[in-house]
């Protein structure tokens, strides 16, 4: 018994002497772990991911991920420096770079170990976690590191990220302009490639919006930051060009309560309109002044008013007058050239005559007006300026409608020798063969007729002793509408009895080469012009047949 002791004792002790002389050799799994995961402003500013490798010998791919609070990802890839790195012998430390805005370090210079991972870069794109993934031929080494370290021995993450501060949105109303004006701050920029200011309704519609000039914003970046504002312009007054943005089109003009600033996807919104002049006293406008009938020694017809504010310049103008159906009656056309004179003038009050029957008016230099297409009543008178449009629906019936409405006759190339089939109580049907002493042939003559009365004396002589203008009807016209049918003016197949758009000009050419102003007003003048010529081509006397 004693013996086996000994033998066993001395057995420990030699196997303790043996493991004593040579020591137990223990083999190390290859490994990956996370180092620091921290915010950088030094040679870029960015994300600087650690991590560290031990005993990898077989490394075929790394990725870097990193998750973002916006729940979206960025992701770097490993090239052969990396790879390189982390397949040498032993422990190994690397660092991932994600750059959000370059310096003296640049991520194209950085190519042999990490490819580039462009990305949009928020307040709201703060990191959360990154995930570490080495791939080896054995298989995936994965760890993660949810500690992101930022503030106090790190920068701040809105110190390194691009931002938009919203700061100004108010009216304005200077000797430049009127409008709105709309300032923020931008700040880690590598550029200002994509920038708009929209401005929005109560209802979130979009009012106008303005494009900002790259080529001419991004020289305003110093260090990445810059203070910028874009007018929108209501009334352009010295302002002159602007080059800095593209001015949107005003889409209507209701009061913004919002302005949405976006640099390069980055949104922010400013909803504090600050009124320092009232909304109404800056934008264009057009109100409805009168709306009346009118019976003057100069015309018959309509007579409409409107005044307009903070409009610098007409690029559109029309008046048109509706009947109660909503039928359009006439529509008159501004002189954008002649008008814009009286605007630079600071004339802020305009007016259109709608013409039934030209007296001593003469020719319209403001207004082409428009032919009438009906004889009902107006009920309303619509005006538009520049896309705004303003309404009149009270009609002051200063005159009777019935006694100044205009004629609306049969079409001067209508030979048909009926009447124009218009009704209505305030439409009159002309007939041009039920005029009285009108039955005379076109060649002018009659069964006995007495000079002097304003008849046909002949087939070339006639004694006209009234006035006649547009729209006017009976044996008068049809005789001036022969004289110019014969002198080759006219082209209608016979006269009508209807003065009308083409008796006017045939007029006009013949008041032109007879020494008469042009009018297309037959009167006193243009008379005794058809008198003097009628005497010199005619030396006998004409015979009324029986």
């Amino acid at each position: 018994m004693t013996n086996t002791f000994t033998k066993l004792a001395s057995m420990v002790s030699a196997f303790a002497l043996l493991t004593a002389i040579a020591p137990v050799s223990v083999y190390a799994a290859p490994a990956v772990d996370a180092e620091e995961f921290v915010t950088v402003d030094g040679s870029y500013k960015g994300i600087s991911v650690g991590f560290r490798t031990t005993d990898i010998t077989n490394a075929t791919a790394v990725t870097v991920t990193l998750n973002r609070a916006d729940g979206s990802s960025v992701t770097k890839t490993a090239n052969a420096g990396v790879l390189g790195i982390i397949n040498s012998p032993g422990t190994n430390q690397l660092t991932t770079p994600f750059v959000i805005k370059e310096g003296s370090f640049t991520e194209a210079g950085d190519t042999l170990y990490w490819n580039p991972a462009p990305a949009a870069w928020s307040v709201d794109t703060r990191p959360v976690s990154v995930t570490i993934t080495v791939s080896t031929a054995d298989g995936d080494l994965v760890t993660t590191n949810s500690s992101f370290n930022e503030g106090g021995s790190w920068p701040t993450w809105e110190s390194i990220v691009p931002g938009v501060t919203a700061e100004n949105f108010n009216t304005h109303s200077g000797t430049d302009y009127k409008g709105i004006n709309v300032g923020f701050r931008v700040t880690n920029m590598a550029n200002l490639d994509d920038v708009t200011v929209e401005l929005r309704d109560a209802n979130g519609d979009e009012i106008v919006t303005n494009t900002g000039v790259a080529a001419k914003l991004n020289p305003l970046l110093v260090n990445g930051a810059a203070q910028l504002s874009t007018p929108f312009i209501t009334q352009n007054l010295t302002y002159g060009t602007e080059e800095y943005w593209t001015l949107g089109e005003w889409k209507s003009y209701a009061k913004p309560s919002t302005a949405v600033i976006t640099v390069n996807g980055i949104e922010v919104e400013n909803t504090t309109l600050s009124e320092q002049h009232a909304w109404e006293s800056i934008i264009p406008a057009v109100n409805a002044e009168n709306f009346n009938t009118h019976a003057g020694t100069d015309y018959t017809g309509i007579n409409v008013g409107f005044n307009v504010s903070n409009i610098s310049t007409f690029t559109e103008l029309t008046v048109e007058l509706q009947d109660a159906s909503g039928n359009t009656l006439a529509v008159n056309e501004g002189n954008l050239a002649k008008l814009n004179e009286l605007l630079a003038q600071n004339t802020t009050q305009f007016s259109t005559p709608f013409i039934t029957q030209n007296l001593t008016y003469g020719t319209e230099e403001y207004w082409t007006l428009g032919e009438w297409e009906s004889a009902e009543k107006p009920a309303k008178a619509i005006i538009t300026v520049n896309g705004i449009v303003a309404e009149n629906t009270t009609l002051s019936e200063q005159h009777d409608w019935a006694t100044i409405a205009p004629v609306i006759a049969q079409p001067e190339d209508d030979n048909n020798g009926g009447s124009s089939g218009r009704s209505g109580s305030s439409r009159r049907t002309v007939n041009t063969n039920s005029n009285a002493n009108a039955n005379a042939s076109v060649t002018g003559q009659v069964n006995s007729v007495t000079p002097g009365q304003g008849q046909v004396l002949g087939a070339s002589t006639y004694n006209f002793t009234v006035d006649l203008w547009y729209g006017k009807t009976g044996a008068d016209v049809n005789a001036l509408q022969q004289m110019l049918i014969d002198a080759g003016l006219l082209a209608i197949p016979a006269p009508t009895g209807w003065f009308g758009p083409m008796t006017q000009a045939a007029l006009k050419q013949w008041q032109a080469t007879h020494g008469v102003p042009s009018t297309g007003y037959f009167g006193p003048l243009t008379r005794a012009a058809v008198a003097a010529t009628m005497t010199a081509q005619t030396t006998g006397t004409t015979t009324p047949a029986n």
